[in-house]
């Protein structure tokens, strides 16, 4: 947590910077991540996150709510269009400035590091294009720029009086406006998207939201892929169709559906997600050459492709899922990374005395141990230990004493097994030895008797004589 000057250790950057999700997941690495966070980062995160949660909703009291208001009898439209040039004025004036400044800084930085790159040859700084929140930012940026610069409401500033509905001071509704509505509308449509989508970012407050969202994005691409190859084939059928001649001569319900190319395929789109009328299907027995085209689309495309689109989404959910949580982890740790930059020494300071690491920690009643670590309580079943790690040893605890020698642990090893295996068949060949010496003196022995027996049964026989 902390290195020699009690600072932030660069400790967690350097395992952020290695992308390892299985290192990630430790235990330790864990609660110390965990301890950071919602000590220290969660609050400013959170700082951050409410400014743009406001935003959001002055752009859709403006855009949405305000809008359909309009739509009531009672309403006063005086008040309304004073209430939606309000709104408008602090998205302006307050979001899309601070946008402005938050990307303008982003770029000086990385023109002065250096850190940029190309793309179709336009320099641009490598934040927006790697990571996906600077991109989005970017993007409403450039939304709300141009919503700005056709704002009916300007266009209507010396128009406001007519005989039109929601006419008045800061209405937007003049004829003068007309020709900007449905571009403003579509601007204000993409910018709500931008707005939602920089709201994904809360999902770091909880680990397995975090790891869902990424579960997400992982698959997407599989997605993307199979409605590419979809299209393709809507397209190849939808000009096929149209060569006919029966779609060309024949006049009826069915074919006026593929009489034209982009009719056709917006047809088989909709055969495709289930949209085309059942009764219609009748009808196409009147052509073999559409029924047997249709039949080979719906084959090729709600057979084939979506089956093949969730076997794909199976295998891939299968591999990332054993990495998912470490992602999320990285994710939360990348976060908290990047607020330690702005958090401020004095915070840091009073977090890191709140740990009290100069006090001793105690590893059971009454054993007190050393200090620097934190200590956490957990249930003594969660991480069962047949072994005890702390070794305790009696006597004296004079430095001059010496350290006693510890019993290394067994460890099961190939050459631990091949060397009691070794002295297993030395004692064995030191016993035969053994046991071959007796029986070779007891032999020695027994032939030494009997040859003095007979002896002296002869000097006997001898005197005899």
């Amino acid at each position: 947590v902390i290195d020699k000057d009690a600072n932030f250790a660069d400790a967690i950057y350097w395992i952020q910077n290695l992308q390892d999700p299985t290192v990630v997941t430790h235990v330790v690495l864990e609660k110390l991540t965990d301890l950071v966070w919602n000590k220290v980062v969660y609050l400013p995160f959170m700082l951050s996150k409410v400014w743009l949660l406001f935003s959001l909703l002055v752009f859709l009291f403006s855009q949405s709510i305000l809008k359909s208001w309009f739509q009531s009898e009672d309403a006063n439209i005086q008040s309304l269009n004073l209430a939606t040039f309000v709104c408008r004025c602090f998205v302006y004036l307050a979001g899309m400035v601070e946008l402005i400044y938050t990307r303008s800084r982003v770029a000086i930085m990385a023109i002065r590091t250096g850190d940029i790159t190309r793309v179709c040859q336009i320099p641009l700084p490598r934040k927006w294009i790697s990571d996906w929140q600077e991109t989005v930012s970017v993007l409403l940026t450039l939304i709300l720029i141009c919503m700005f610069m056709v704002e009916p409401i300007l266009y209507c500033l010396q128009h406001f009086e007519g005989d039109f509905h929601g006419a008045g001071q800061f209405t937007s509704s003049c004829p003068q406006a007309d020709g900007v509505q449905d571009f403003y509308s579509i601007l204000s449509m993409l910018g709500m998207f931008c707005y939602f989508t920089l709201l994904v970012d809360f999902s770091a407050l909880f680990v397995r939201l975090s790891a869902f969202v990424l579960l997400a994005g992982r698959v997407l691409p599989q997605l993307a892929l199979s409605l590419l190859a979809a299209l393709f084939l809507v397209l190849v059928f939808g000009t096929a169709i149209t060569l006919s001649d029966t779609t060309n001569t024949t006049d009826t319900t069915v074919t006026r559906d593929f009489r034209q190319a982009t009719k056709a395929m917006l047809t088989l789109f909709q055969i495709s997600v289930g949209m085309y009328a059942q009764e219609k299907f009748i009808h196409l027995e009147q052509s073999r050459w559409l029924m047997a085209m249709c039949v080979a689309f719906i084959v090729l495309v709600v057979i084939f492709l979506f089956n093949l689109l969730i076997a794909q989404l199976i295998t891939s959910y299968s591999v990332v899922y054993r990495t998912v949580l470490g992602l999320a982890r990285l994710n939360r740790m990348a976060i908290i990374c990047n607020a330690m930059l702005g958090i401020r020494q004095r915070v840091f300071r009073r977090f890191v005395k709140g740990l009290h690491l100069e006090k001793r920690m105690e590893f059971a009643e009454g054993d007190i141990g050393l200090p620097g670590g934190i200590q956490i309580l957990e249930p003594a079943n969660l991480y069962p230990t047949y072994e005890d790690s702390i070794h305790r040893y009696g006597g004296s605890t004079s430095p001059n004493m010496p350290w006693p020698e510890e019993e290394a642990a067994p460890s099961n090893s190939i050459e631990e097994r091949l060397d009691s295996l070794t002295k297993i068949f030395k004692k064995a060949v030191k016993r035969l030895n053994v046991e071959g010496r007796k029986r070779g003196s007891r032999s020695s022995a027994s032939e030494g008797g009997s040859s003095m027996s007979g002896s002296s049964i002869n000097s006997s026989g001898g005197s005899m004589g």
